[in-house]
């Protein structure tokens, strides 16, 4: 009797430890998970402080190229915003114009936008392993593809830091070299017969491959975005460009609502620009109808913009010639102003 009992004693024991080992075991592993996420949240929290400080140094200094080497991680750029795993911050009143999956290396372009005075430096990240493809005859092709060639790497000399671009003036011509990831622009956009996915590229998985249709000279037009899905072209949203500037923002964002969120803050911010010109231009129509010269007497509501720019919202929208016809007519004033030793304008 005394034997069965104490069998039964060791069997409990041996129960208790079990379920006592195992409770410690998942306590131990909870503990570890816990540290584990709070780790990873203080390493997201890092990088974003880390870009952060990179964006606003990019956007104080024009014609900037150079590669970004941030921890191992992957950013997602969304609209005015970018994640780090689950930990996101704001672009706020910033025009980036992101690929909207990088990598911890990242190709950073900084390039002036003048609407004719400056309004921001515009700040353009990449993802190396991305390639992209002109295709075309029209001359704006090769003057963009050369801005993009020109641009120097400022801080890395001597490496071979560069956009992987290829230009072709034929879609038939365009190979697959077995990249993950393909940015198509088509600069001939009015000719249907050279817009479509490359049978190269038929296979690729959606949202691999993505396009640009441009609709327009080296001033102003339309721009359709496309990503690949079941073999062709799907159409993901149209907008607009105003300038060099623009349209290298939208060659470098492969999502629509990124590049109309950067374009947003971009009009925004030349709105406040144009106001205070124009109270500069009211100031300097005043000092010369009373101080002269009168040669210098042409300054008027005729040398001033519109601040209602900031509306533009369509790729239809009528204005965009005469905008950039009124910007032409104030770069002429602006040098007019020059020449005749009056204040200038800008």
């Amino acid at each position: 009797m005394k034997s069965k009992r104490g069998a039964v004693e060791i069997q409990f024991n041996w129960i208790f430890a079990l379920i006592a080992g195992a409770l410690i075991i998942a306590l131990l592993a909870g503990i570890i998970i816990k540290q584990k996420n709070i780790s990873e949240s203080s390493v997201d929290v890092s990088v974003l402080n880390q870009l952060d400080a990179i964006l606003s140094d990019l956007e104080s200094t024009p014609n900037i190229f150079n590669k970004i080497r941030l921890p191992e991680t992957k950013i997602e750029f969304g609209c005015n915003n970018y994640f780090v795993g689950k930990s996101s911050k704001q672009i706020n009143a910033m025009s980036v114009f992101a690929f909207s999956i990088l990598n911890e290396n990242v190709i950073a372009m900084t390039y002036e936008w003048n609407m004719p005075y400056k309004v921001a430096n515009f700040v353009y990240l990449t993802n190396p392993d991305a390639r992209y493809i002109f295709v075309g005859n029209s001359p704006l092709k090769d003057n963009l593809a050369n801005i993009i060639s020109q641009h120097k790497n400022t801080e890395n000399a001597g490496k071979n830091i560069a956009v992987n671009l290829d230009v072709y003036d034929s879609i038939n011509k365009v190979v697959n070299k077995n990249d993950d990831l393909v940015r198509i622009i088509f600069f001939d956009s009015i000719d249907n017969e050279i817009f479509g996915l490359p049978s190269a590229f038929k296979n690729m998985k959606k949202g691999s491959v993505t396009a640009l249709r441009i609709n327009g000279n080296e001033n102003y037009g339309q721009l359709e975005f496309y990503e690949n899905d079941k073999g062709s072209f799907d159409k993901t949203g149209a907008s607009y460009y105003l300038g060099e500037a623009t349209l290298l923002g939208a060659i470098f964002t492969d999502k629509f609502e990124v590049y109309n969120c950067a374009m947003k803050n971009a009009v925004n911010k030349w709105k406040i620009i144009i106001e205070i010109y124009n109270k500069k231009i009211d100031f300097l129509h005043g000092s010369a109808q009373k101080n002269g010269p009168e040669s210098c007497n042409f300054y008027g509501e005729d040398n001033k913009l519109d601040p209602s720019v900031s509306n533009l919202a369509s790729t239809s929208d009528p204005n965009l010639k005469l905008i950039m016809e009124k910007i032409k007519s104030l770069e002429k004033r602006n040098k007019e102003a020059m020449l005749s030793s009056c204040p200038l304008i800008y």
